[in-house]
């Protein structure tokens, strides 16, 4: 595992099962509704990394699919 892939599974795990499984229902929805979730988020300030996480799974399907597979070996799959 690369240490990009250590970090992101350490960030991603500290989220809990829950919200893990809700970032995944996101991820896998279509980009409209990634889009507005993410207007949402901007809103919040607390959520901010969030956003940004996942306007960056929306330009770049790469980033999208590392998270994915990264919550799956979490085992929130």
């Amino acid at each position: 595992m690369l240490d990009e892939d250590t970090d992101l599974a350490i960030h991603l795990s500290a989220l809990g099962r829950g919200a893990l499984m809700e970032l995944r229902g996101i991820l896998e929805a279509s980009a409209i509704y990634r889009g507005e979730f993410r207007r949402a988020l901007i809103a919040r300030r607390d959520h901010a990394e969030l956003s940004t996480l996942i306007a960056m799974a929306d330009t770049d399907e790469t980033v999208r699919l590392r998270l994915l597979e990264a919550m799956r070996d979490l085992g929130s799959a």
